[in-house]
């Protein structure tokens, strides 16, 4: 997960049983897009991103699958109840291979 979201999302989906890290646990909190990325594709992870150029790297680079949330500016209890409400059909499409899910 990166930078621009909160380590509350990573808690919140780690509580739900799955493997979740936001930058700061990886000490990537300094790190710049490429670290990121890189990592994400070591670790087999899903990107979670509010960042359009991990989209624009996803379309261009293989790599990690990208979640991109395109939620405004909110609190995390409304950050976090929005990604609950769409996290089933989030799931079905990362798990048929979408290598980018866009959550609105």
């Amino acid at each position: 997960m990166d930078n621009q979201l909160p380590a509350a999302l990573a808690r919140w989906l780690a509580a739900e049983g799955h493997d979740a890290h936001h930058v700061l646990d990886l000490n990537l909190g300094q790190a710049d897009d490429r670290e990121v990325w890189r990592c994400a594709c070591e670790r087999g992870a899903v990107l979670i991103t509010k960042d359009a150029d991990f989209l624009d790297r996803a379309v261009f680079v293989a790599g990690p699958q990208v979640v991109w949330l395109r939620l405004g500016n909110c609190r995390n209890p409304a950050l976090l109840d929005a990604f609950a409400s769409v996290l089933p059909h989030l799931l079905a499409e990362l798990e048929s291979g979408c290598p980018v899910v866009e959550v609105r």
